[in-house]
């Protein structure tokens, strides 16, 4: 065996023996210990089976020892964007109910508002205990990892088919959702969500293997930034379409004011993979995974 430059020599009567053979290296040489890779091989010429278990740890990170260097400071990163989305949600369903009771009725639109902001307060509350579990145990949940990346992704789909549904003229020029005349919309976008989703969950496993890639600098990324590109330009020239045709005063002001800094959220996943490809593969992840937050919680203020 051989770790750090420094050889091992394993016997296999100890090996075999219910104890097990130990041995302990330090590294010393000048480069910052990132990755490791463990792989055992047979020099025999006969076949052997064998069972093991490998447990790798970071001792000077503290609690954080069963994490790797990417992912160190994670957990507060997620708590602190459960707070932030808890907190929006909060001040959502404050205004929903104050709205309810002097006009009788809330705009339809907050109905897709607070779906995504339930889904979004859910997925990161999920993706708070992952880590928490993961850093305590070293034994990653992939079923309570699945449904995080599934309930944020339904929240990010659901606010851009708030977003397109606005650009249109819904509930800001006239009352109600128009889901019948969005058919093609809204299909897009949910094929657009589950393209995302499948993205996600194949970085995912991509990354258990080299995570030295970010999965949006993959052919699959670029071509669903692409795609986010041009329901950018959907949004702001229907936009600009329904604000040229509108004549009161109210609806054009509300485009005129607040289309521009809407339209921002389209622009999020180009400007957070730009900034993934730039940051070192040992820092990314938890940069990404921050920033992806904070920007969700600004466009669903």
């Amino acid at each position: 065996a051989k770790a750090a430059k420094r050889a091992f020599a394993l016997e296999w009567r100890t090996i075999s023996s219910r104890e097990g053979q130990h041995f302990y290296s330090i590294v010393v040489e000048k480069v910052r210990p990132r990755w490791w890779y463990i792989a055992l091989a047979s020099c025999s010429d006969h076949a052997l089976a064998m069972s093991y278990e490998l447990l790798v740890q970071n001792p000077m990170q503290g609690i954080n020892l069963q994490l790797s260097m990417d992912e160190i400071g994670i957990v507060l990163v997620c708590f602190m964007t459960f707070l932030g989305f808890a907190g929006v949600s909060l001040v959502h369903l404050k205004s929903f109910h104050r709205w309810s009771l002097r006009r009788g009725d809330a705009p339809r639109g907050t109905t897709l508002l607070s779906a995504s902001l339930l889904f979004a307060t859910l997925g990161h509350l999920l993706w708070l205990s992952y880590f928490r579990s993961y850093r305590d145990t070293g034994e990653p949940s992939l079923l309570i990892s699945s449904l995080a990346r599934s309930s944020v992704v339904a929240a990010r789909t659901s606010l851009q088919i708030l977003l397109m549904f606005l650009a249109r003229g819904d509930v800001v020029c006239r009352c109600g959702l128009a889901w019948g005349r969005q058919k093609e919309m809204l299909l897009g976008m949910i094929i657009f969500g589950l393209l995302g989703l499948a993205l996600e969950f194949w970085g995912d496993r991509e990354a258990a293997g080299s995570p030295i890639e970010y999965m949006y600098d993959t052919r699959p990324g670029v071509a669903l930034i692409a795609i986010e590109v041009l329901w950018f330009y959907a949004f702001v020239s229907r936009s600009y379409e329904t604000w040229s045709n509108e004549t009161r005063l109210r609806p054009r002001l509300f485009y005129r004011r607040f289309a521009l800094a809407l339209s921002l959220w389209f622009l999020t996943l180009p400007a957070v993979a730009a900034l993934a490809s730039l940051l070192a593969p040992w820092v990314r992840f938890r940069i990404v995974f921050a920033v992806n937050g904070l920007t969700h919680i600004l466009s669903s203020m």
